[in-house]
């Protein structure tokens, strides 16, 4: 071993022990900060979670919502995710499904049982946890009765915009690409469940965008005021401050620099950046394929079909 090696090598194990005592420094300040405040899983429990804020976010995905996250990140107050582990990829498809009665008291337990610690440590910091895992969406009733002290964000865009995504992605179209094993389809009693085999995959693409926002904008509107924000894409990516505002006081974090929040949004994170080798573009007989099937939840959210 030469001289410079050497050097590189101790250099690295002191930075090393650095930052092992760092982390050793950090928890010690967590589990403090804990039990000044008097925070344990069976205190939260025993409390029903009353008095532990924390945010979701709802959308198909594809609607800037890593983006917010990020944005939510800037403030100390916030502890922001945008896709955590356990993703709920597979979970939320399987919540989405389920047609049997008691469907409360089975997704309940689980929304607690995947957020339960996120959350109480986002609280034991003094923060807010913020999730806009558009996977949330598919069990957002049992979240919100899980942990009463929540509030929700509903980011959703033009649907020929997410469908044309879902298409270069290849939804519907096989294989493990636009996570097609977890992507839903009609129950039995939606009206589109006798037409299912009948759609093409652009009329599938275009019914989930239509379902999802359909059952994102029927929870959303049973909310109170105070417990909803509705935030479509095209109204956060439009550098306007007083949205941003909104958004940090709905949370209920201070608003960071208008330069740090600029910074974020000409990142243009999550970005499309692949297709799976798959083109799509609209022509007039594709848009008219699908209008009948988004048209109504379309217009609902303000979009002109």
């Amino acid at each position: 071993m030469n001289l410079s090696t050497a050097i590189a090598s101790q250099a690295d194990e002191a930075l090393s022990r650095m930052h092992r005592k760092l982390k050793r420094y950090l928890e010690r300040e967590r589990i403090a900060k804990k039990k000044e405040l008097k925070l344990t899983l069976g205190k939260a429990y025993e409390a029903q979670w009353e008095g532990f804020p924390c945010v979701f976010a709802l959308s198909t995905g594809r609607t800037g919502t890593q983006t917010i996250a990020s944005m939510l990140a800037l403030s100390p107050a916030v502890l922001a995710q945008h896709e955590p582990a356990p993703r709920l990829v597979r979970a939320s498809y399987e919540a989405f499904m389920d047609e049997r009665e008691g469907w409360m008291d089975r997704w309940r337990p689980f929304a607690l049982a995947v957020r339960d610690d996120f959350v109480l440590e986002a609280c034991a910091e003094g923060r807010i946890y913020v999730e806009s895992n558009n996977r949330i969406t598919y069990m957002a009733p049992a979240f919100a009765e899980a942990f009463p002290a929540s509030r929700f964000i509903f980011s959703h865009r033009d649907p020929y915009q997410v469908i044309r995504s879902g298409m270069q992605r290849g939804a519907y179209q096989g294989g493990n690409m636009a996570w097609n094993f977890a992507r839903i389809h009609p129950r039995t009693d939606d009206p589109a469940f006798a037409q299912w085999e009948s759609y093409t995959n652009l009329q599938r693409e275009a019914w989930r965008w239509a379902r999802i926002n359909g059952y994102a904008k029927v929870f959303f509107d049973t909310l109170p005021e105070e417990r909803r924000l509705e935030l479509p894409a095209r109204a956060f990516f439009s550098n306007d401050m007083d949205i941003y505002r909104s958004l940090f006081a709905f949370v209920g974090a201070p608003l960071p620099s208008e330069d740090a929040l600029r910074g974020v949004m000409g990142k243009q994170l999550n970005a499309q950046a692949h297709y799976n080798g798959l083109d799509f573009e609209w022509t007039d007989a594709l848009r008219e394929s699908v209008r009948p099937i988004v048209q109504p939840v379309a217009e609902s959210l303000g979009y002109e079909v």
